[in-house]
């Protein structure tokens, strides 16, 4: 085998998607509270299982379908819930906490959600 195609074969899994596997919290460090502005609403996933979504004019919960982390980065998860396009992409602002002009103090994780046509920008951490 040449050179060309081992190297070619040994970068084949980095070139792979982030996939989601089964209910396992992948790390994800739970309970997690999310928050987000404009309009206000929050997240709070509590187990691997189910999630409360509150917004200023709904209160549900949402039921975990899968929880994952990207390949190489054990501090970005995907969470995709029960639901039609419902799913959150969740990320470790590293040095740069996440801060949403509307709280008071830095959080510890950014936070993409998505919920059929809605898309929503906000910021987690691990504490209340």
């Amino acid at each position: 085998m040449t050179s060309k195609k081992l190297l070619t074969i040994a970068l084949l899994p980095l070139a792979a998607p982030a996939v989601a596997a089964p209910v396992d919290p992948a790390g994800l460090p739970l309970p997690l509270y999310c928050y987000g502005g404009e309009p206000f609403w929050s997240l709070t996933i509590r187990d691997t299982k189910t999630a409360e979504f509150k917004s200023d004019i709904e209160k549900t919960t949402w039921t975990i379908k899968s929880v994952g982390h990207a390949m190489l980065r054990p501090t970005t998860w995907r969470v995709i819930f029960n639901g039609e396009g419902r799913r959150a992409l969740i990320f470790d602002e590293g040095q740069q906490a996440c801060s949403d002009s509307d709280g008071e103090r830095p959080r510890a994780y950014g936070l993409l959600l998505e919920d059929g046509e809605g898309f929503l920008r906000g910021c987690c951490d691990p504490k209340p």
